[in-house]
């Protein structure tokens, strides 16, 4: 295609050549290929010049645009191999995540303008479930024992404060007189 259009927009054989650094016999050669797999002629051959037939301005056309593509193709795909576009999927804890979160992804997407940012509001085994199948790139959550982590990369970004809040007739609320730590406390 690159050929085809490069000779058409020359409208000569030999500068065609010199323009896409290729001697002139393999390009000519690969223009009558070209012509003999379509079956109609794209070119009218001069002595010194060649003018498109009806059907060569028809084709320059659509080469073109295939040939713009096939660069926009090539564009994305080193884009995406080079990390500036494509999409992450992220796992969160809303209630874990509020503060962090939004901070996080403002700053992403000012770095990587080009990649998509997917989140999955999801329990913490379901993160976990996530980033060993694949299906998640990146989880934020609250840290976990090592055998839970085994296979994954954890690492802390921040540290909160954790406090109980309980009505003054609770019996946590009388235990913090003889100290907190003294009270098993159970899950519901």
């Amino acid at each position: 295609m690159r050929y085809f259009v490069a000779v058409a927009e020359e409208q000569n054989v030999t500068h065609a050549a010199a323009r896409l650094h290729v001697s002139q016999p393999p390009l000519s050669r690969q223009i009558r290929d070209l012509e003999d797999e379509l079956g109609v002629a794209l070119f009218d051959h001069g002595a010194k010049s060649v003018r498109l037939t009806e059907a060569g301005r028809v084709f320059l056309t659509e080469a073109r645009a295939v040939a713009q593509r096939a660069d926009e193709a090539v564009q994305t795909v080193r884009a995406v191999a080079s990390g500036q576009r494509g999409e992450i999927h992220v796992g969160y804890a809303p209630s874990l995540t509020v503060e962090l979160l939004p901070r996080a992804l403002r700053f992403f997407q000012e770095a990587n303008p080009g990649v998509r940012v997917q989140l999955h509001d999801l329990s913490t085994q379901e993160m976990l479930r996530g980033l060993r199948d694949g299906k998640l790139h990146v989880a934020l959550l609250i840290q976990l024992s090592a055998k839970v982590l085994t296979g994954l990369v954890f690492e802390e970004l921040r540290r909160f404060a954790v406090c109980v809040a309980v009505h003054p007739s609770h019996p946590l609320a009388r235990a913090r007189k003889v100290g907190l730590e003294q009270v098993a406390i159970k899950p519901y």
